[in-house]
C-alpha cells in the first residue's frame, strides 16, 4: 500500500491542534508494516499553497517516517486549498518519480477542520483523484464542512468519511481506519471453521454465525480482494462452501446463513484442521498462490485426540496458514494455543459464551489486518 496523509495547516488549525493531528498520524502509522517491500508512507500540508513534506519512497522504516512527520512545520496559511492538495496528490504524489509502486494500492487520509476555499474544485479533483483507482478518506475536525468532505471521500461514505468534535479525539478513529484501509491493503484467502457439536445448541450456533457475518463485512469480499470459504465440525466435516463459491458479501453472508447445525457428538478437531489443508487451501477449491492463508477455528469443548488435533495444526501451519482459533466457555486455553500460530498468544481468543463473542470481534479485526498487511504489504 501506498499511502498518502493530507494535512490541514490553516490558519483555524492553530499549532497545538496541528501537534495533535502530527500525534494521531505517527500512531497509526506505527500499526503498518512500513519497509521497502511493505507499506510506503508520504505526507503533505496545504492552506493557501501545499507543501510536500516527504515523498512514498523517503522512508522504508517506521523511524525515518516518525522523524519526517515530526519534521512536518505547521505554517499557518490564509486559506483552505483543498483543491490544489488533490490535484498535487495526483499529478505529484502518485507517480512514479515521487515513488508511487505500479501494483501497490494507493491510499489516501486527508484531515480538515473547516470548509474548503473552493469546494466545486475540490469535489471535480476529488472525482478525477478517485477516478486513477485511489482510495480516499477524509476525517472532519469541529466545524468541517461534513457534506463537502462525504463528496471527496470514496464511496460508500460512510465507510470513508469520519468526524470528531476535536483534535484530541482523533485517535479515537486510529482503530477503525486501520480496519477500513485493511480492506485495501490486499488479498487473503479466509477460512472459518465452526463447532457443531452438540455442546453448542443450535441457538449459540445462530450466534456464531452471525459473529462470521460480522467479520466479513469488514474485508472487501471479491475474486480479487478477499475471499472466503467455510466448513463446519463435530464427528465429520461438512463442507459449507468453498473460497470460490462467492464473489460478493452478500453470497457470502447469504452462506453463512444457510449452514445448518448438526448437534453431533464428540468434536474432533483435527478432521477440521485435516480438511482445510487438504481440501478448503487447495487450488481446487480457489486458493491463490501468492496469497495470505487465515484459518479460523471455533470451539466450545474440549478436543478429542489431541495428539492428531496437533500434528494436523502443525501441517496446517507449515502449509503457510496462519491459524487464529477461539475458544467459548470451558476450554482448554493451552489446547487452543497449541494449535493456533505463533506466538500463540497473539492467535488464541477466549470468550466466556457465545453472546460475549462481539467482545473480541475489534481486536481479532487488528490482528487479521495485521497478517495480512505484514505478508502483502
Amino acid at each position: 500500500m501506498d499511502l498518502m496523509f493530507v494535512l490541514d495547516e490553516s490558519g483555524s488549525v492553530k499549532k497545538e491542534n496541528f501537534n495533535l493531528m502530527k500525534r494521531f498520524v505517527k500512531n497509526m502509522t506505527s500499526s503498518y508494516a512500513i519497509s521497502d517491500d511493505g507499506v510506503h508512507v508520504g505526507a503533505i500540508t496545504f492552506a493557501k499553497y501545499v507543501h510536500n513534506e516527504f515523498d512514498l519512497d523517503k522512508y522504508s522504516d517506521i523511524n525515518g517516517v516518525n522523524k519526517g512527520i515530526d519534521e512536518i512545520s505547521y505554517g499557518a496559511g490564509s486559506a483552505t486549498n483543498t483543491h490544489k492538495a488533490l490535484k498535487y496528490l495526483r499529478t505529484d504524489s502518485f507517480t512514479e518519480k515521487s515513488g508511487d509502486r505500479k501494483h501497490a494500492p494507493n491510499v489516501v487520509v486527508l484531515i480538515s477542520d473547516g470548509k474548503s476555499s473552493d469546494s466545486k474544485e475540490a469535489i471535480k479533483e476529488a472525482e478525477r483523484l478517485k477516478s486513477m483507482g485511489v482510495e480516499v478518506y477524509t476525517i472532519g475536525v469541529g466545524n468541517a464542512d461534513e457534506d463537502e468532505l462525504k463528496k471527496i471521500a470514496s464511496s460508500p461514505s460512510s465507510s470513508h468519511h469520519f468526524s470528531v468534535k476535536s483534535f484530541e479525539d482523533l485517535d479515537n478513529l486510529k482503530n477503525i481506519l486501520e480496519q477500513e484501509t485493511c480492506k485495501v491493503c490486499g488479498k487473503a484467502d479466509i477460512a472459518f471453521a465452526l463447532d457443531y457439536s452438540k455442546s453448542v445448541g443450535s441457538k449459540h450456533f445462530k450466534t456464531a454465525k452471525s459473529f462470521v457475518r460480522d467479520i466479513t463485512t469488514s474485508f472487501n469480499i471479491g475474486p480479487d480482494g478477499v475471499r472466503t470459504g467455510a466448513i463446519s465440525f463435530g464427528k465429520y466435516v461438512s463442507q459449507n462452501f468453498k473460497l470460490n463459491t462467492y464473489s460478493t458479501l452478500d453470497e457470502v453472508q447469504t452462506a453463512v446463513d444457510k449452514i445448518s447445525y448438526r448437534g453431533s457428538y464428540p468434536t474432533y478437531t483435527y478432521k477440521a484442521l485435516s480438511s482445510l489443508r487438504q481440501s478448503m487451501f487447495s487450488t481446487k477449491y480457489g486458493n491463490r498462490p501468492g496469497v495470505p492463508d487465515i484459518a479460523i477455528i471455533m470451539t466450545d469443548g474440549i478436543i478429542r485426540e489431541k495428539s492428531k488435533a496437533f500434528l494436523e495444526a502443525e501441517r496446517l501451519r507449515n502449509a503457510g496458514v496462519t491459524v487464529y482459533t477461539i475458544g467459548v466457555g470451558d476450554v482448554e486455553r493451552d489446547e487452543l494455543e497449541e494449535i493456533a500460530s505463533r506466538p500463540s498468544s497473539d492467535h488464541t481468543f477466549i470468550v466466556k459464551d457465545f453472546d460475549h463473542l462481539n467482545d473480541i470481534k475489534k481486536s481479532m479485526l487488528e490482528r487479521i489486518c495485521e497478517t495480512i498487511k505484514s505478508q502483502t504489504g
